[in-house]
């Protein structure tokens, strides 16, 4: 087990060195300048098919899709000697499924058709001379044309004559290599011919169908010379297999060993706890508002009591009537008086109050609640918040007379006096600056 279990950590180790190796040789490649880039070639990709179905081509001379003489529907026929033939064209382009840098690498080209072969042309001999116009029938002949253009340029024309000597249907396939290249650009045409070579009627001749054209060419990667080289170095590292080794490990034996342990149980004493609740502080704040309360509550009732001294003094004894009763004098004078000396004392005592407040320091908290508490104190607290007068509308103020919307009337005297005198004035201003 052990063996093992080392043998796998080292094969673990090494295969993590060589993936710190290249890594460390990509990050050594991204800062050096001078690296030179080396294509890889992962893989190959063939491209779709090209050409669309015969029912798409392009047709010229002798061609039949059927209703004519030895052309059932839906085949693509071709003439004898009467079209001469039938050609059927269609065009590609290259750049639908390869890009131009795999156009430039070069690649290979692969294209073909089924060709359907008539009886006949099993039994009958070749053309003499290759004459397909020749006054007896002789086998059919079809052609197969792949030309590549580079912008208007043909740079490939592949040409492929075949002699039917068959009867029924067979595929014919071919295939080009495109080396290496310049082009800007590469597009094609695809071009079948048949003739019914020496048979002056009908269409009798090859037969068209399944045409394709595909592309095969490289997948590339591009990788830093550099990289590739630290990857063919670690492939030169050998792995050493470790060998294995077996230990043998004696079993020990455990000791008895014997724990002996006393424990002593101790009792706790009971201890009685006093807890005593004490009241929460008032705060510092309501302290100074009920020492200002009482001082303003001393003094207003200090000067009530001097007040009422003199304004006892100051009473004259004749404004009472003659015909009225003492009793009934001194009651109606009584609350009368009262209401004078408490009114005067509160704006004495206000005075008094606030005259101790330093213009520096009437801001601060002591003498804000100095203020509030002569405001409680002073102030008519029942009667205060009393309902007050509500203000009454003039009685027609608010006519319903409107402007009138949307229409202005005309006055063409107020106009005309208007900018007429406006036009005056600035004519007057402007030639006393020319004067």
């Amino acid at each position: 087990m052990i063996a093992m279990s080392s043998r796998t950590n080292m094969k673990t180790m090494s295969r993590w060195l060589i993936f710190l190796s290249v890594l460390l040789g990509i990050v050594m490649v991204s800062f050096c300048s001078d690296a030179e880039e080396t294509e890889i070639i992962t893989g190959q990709e063939t491209s779709p098919n090209y050409i669309p179905e015969m029912g798409q081509f392009t047709r010229s001379g002798g061609t039949n899709t059927g209703g004519g003489r030895g052309c059932s529907s839906g085949n693509f026929c071709t003439a004898g000697k009467q079209g001469p033939g039938g050609t059927y064209t269609s065009t590609f382009d290259l750049e639908d499924n390869m890009t131009i840098d795999q156009i430039n690498r070069g690649f290979d080209m692969n294209y073909g058709v089924d060709v359907e072969s008539h009886p006949s042309n099993s039994v009958l001999a070749s053309c003499v001379g290759g004459n397909v116009m020749q006054n007896s029938d002789c086998r059919d002949i079809f052609n197969l044309t792949v030309t590549l253009l580079d912008v208007d340029n043909v740079v490939h024309k592949f040409e492929h004559e075949i002699e039917l000597d068959f009867t029924g249907t067979r595929p014919f396939a071919f295939s080009q290599v495109i080396p290496e290249n310049t082009f800007t650009g590469l597009r094609g045409e695809f071009e079948l011919f048949g003739i019914d070579a020496g048979f002056p009627t009908g269409f009798f001749g090859p037969r068209f169908d399944n045409p394709f054209l595909t592309t095969t060419f490289d997948l590339v990667t591009i990788l830093e010379t550099e990289v590739l080289n630290i990857i063919d170095l670690q492939q030169e590292v050998e792995v050493v297999d470790i060998q294995e080794i077996e230990v043998e490990l004696e079993p020990v034996e455990p000791e008895e060993v014997e724990i002996a342990t006393e424990i002593v149980v101790e009792e706790i004493e009971t201890v009685e706890l006093e807890i005593e609740i004490q009241q929460p502080v008032e705060p510092e704040a309501a302290q100074e508002e009920m020492e200002v309360t009482a001082e303003v509550e001393e003094e207003i009732q200090e000067a009530e009591v001097a007040e009422q001294d003199v304004a006892e003094q100051e009473t004259p004894t004749e404004t009472a009537s003659a015909e009225e009763p003492e009793e009934q004098q001194e009651e109606q004078a009584e609350p009368a008086q009262k209401k004078t000396v408490a009114q005067k004392v509160k704006e004495k005592v206000a005075k008094k109050i606030m005259s101790k407040m330093n213009d520096k320091s009437k801001y601060d908290s002591t003498n804000q609640v100095r203020t509030l508490a002569v405001m409680g104190v002073l102030g008519n607290s029942r009667s205060f918040f009393n309902a007050q007068a509500t203000l009454q509308d003039t009685p027609g103020f608010f006519s319903g007379a409107t402007i009138p919307d949307s229409t202005l009337p005309t006055n063409n005297i107020a106009q005309y006096l208007m900018f007429g005198g406006s036009n005056q004035a600035h004519s007057e201003i402007v030639n006393s600056q020319w004067k």
